[in-house]
């Protein structure tokens, strides 16, 4: 067996049952690593997701799902039951050109609008595609 000096980064793709996804979610927070997890159902996590949230775990959204009005900043959340949009305020932290994280107003699992986020309106009915966390 021969063995290196560093590790680096990977990509791995598995079957995104809630055990597969609570592992490797659990993992990032413990390791204060950060994981993308896609595919999954966040209605199946809820537990989970708050207890991560709890222990430290950020949410961490594309900067196309931000929309700034009047001074605040804002994203449209989908009640996954009537795929309808209301708009929340919400809290950034840390943020760049391709991502922010939120600091307040956003429970882990919400599901939230990445795209066209700036021609919705309130009650819109929205295509729920891939399931990202």
């Amino acid at each position: 067996m021969q063995g290196v000096d560093e590790l680096r980064g990977a990509e791995h793709t598995a079957v995104p049952d809630r055990i597969e996804v609570g592992t490797w979610a659990a993992a990032a927070v413990a390791t204060l690593g950060d994981v993308t997890i896609g595919n999954a159902r966040p209605e199946h996590l809820e537990l989970l997701l708050a207890k991560l949230a709890d222990a430290g775990a950020q949410i961490e959204l594309p900067s196309s799902a931000l929309l700034e009005r009047d001074g605040k900043t804002f994203v449209w959340v989908v009640d996954a039951a009537t795929r309808k949009v209301s708009i929340r305020e919400v809290k950034i932290g840390a943020r760049d050109a391709d991502s922010f994280r939120v600091a307040e107003g956003l429970a882990a699992g919400t599901r939230v609008v990445t795209a066209g986020v700036h021609s919705l309106l309130p009650d819109q009915v929205v295509k729920i595609q891939d399931t990202h966390l």
